[in-house]
């Protein structure tokens, strides 16, 4: 493709600077030998089909054949003239390069995708116990999918959203994440994993600061699952970062009524809070 496109502007630049009939017609050739190429390439690899490719190829023959008859009547011509004779034919030939190998091509593993995926998508919306198998599939095509089955169909399902949006944190696609997950938990409220993970995608948003609403997530998600460690890890490291020491301590201090006191996990907790509260009284 770059040696095709260097061969074009070099032949219009040939032409610009008024190139004799022989020169000219013999680098007409070659372009046509690549152009031609470029379209049997297309056409190879499935990306064109048999009519386009016949139809170009007849407008290709004509028009660099035209170009070699009237060379032998006219053998000069204005440099301005074929410089926008060259822009408006790469400008023309990029846009059939583009729709055959680029749009095409997105489309077509748009449709692979969806066809491999959907019967998934179905089974997992319609199965509340089933969970895909994250091991054997990827996850972020998974769900592509569903978030398209989701917003086409306006289905209310939390759970779906819930997935999509976790798919989307882990990929740290921040902003999809948290409409996701405030789409899950508006649909389901209540639930600590929905509030912790929303909280989650609220903090790193915010540079891994605490607001208003990520902390009432997270201490709420904790009020409704006194064991919850991560939300409580969570909401220590960010109050801590966050300045907020009396809160990190607070959070810290739950945690240690749930790992096992001679744990090296519970001798991190406390140093922290030793740290955090002789900051405290700074």
């Amino acid at each position: 493709m770059t040696a095709f496109a260097i061969v074009t502007v070099v032949w219009f630049s040939r032409r610009s600077h008024q190139v004799a009939e022989s020169d000219f017609n013999e680098w007409n050739t070659q372009v046509f030998k690549l152009q031609l190429a470029e379209l049997e390439k297309l056409k190879a690899v499935g990306q064109m089909t048999d009519s386009d490719y016949h139809l170009l190829k007849i407008d290709l023959e004509q028009s660099l054949l035209t170009e070699i008859k009237d060379s032998t009547e006219k053998k000069m011509t204005s440099n301005r003239q074929w410089l926008f004779y060259g822009f408006i034919f790469n400008l023309f030939l990029a846009a059939i390069i583009f729709y055959y190998s680029g749009y095409r091509g997105i489309k077509h593993d748009w449709y692979s995708m969806v066809s491999e995926y959907q019967p998934m998508v179905d089974l997992f919306l319609e199965n509340e116990k089933m969970m895909p198998d994250v091991n054997n599939i990827d996850v972020l095509k998974f769900s592509r999918v569903l978030q398209k089955q989701l917003k086409t169909d306006k289905i209310s399902h939390a759970r779906g959203w819930f997935f999509s949006g976790v798919v989307d944190l882990q990929q740290q696609n921040l902003d999809y994440a948290k409409q996701a997950l405030t789409h899950a938990n508006r649909l389901k409220p209540n639930q600590p994993n929905y509030m912790y993970y929303l909280a989650q995608a609220l903090i790193t948003l915010n540079q891994g600061q605490l607001n208003a609403k990520s902390q009432q997530l997270l201490m709420d998600s904790i009020r409704l699952q006194p064991d919850f460690l991560e939300a409580m890890s969570l909401l220590g490291m960010s109050a801590f970062t966050n300045r907020q020491y009396a809160l990190a301590v607070i959070a810290w201090q739950q945690m240690l009524a749930y790992v096992k006191p001679d744990s090296t996990r519970t001798a991190m907790i406390k140093s922290s809070i030793v740290k955090a509260q002789s900051l405290i009284e700074k």
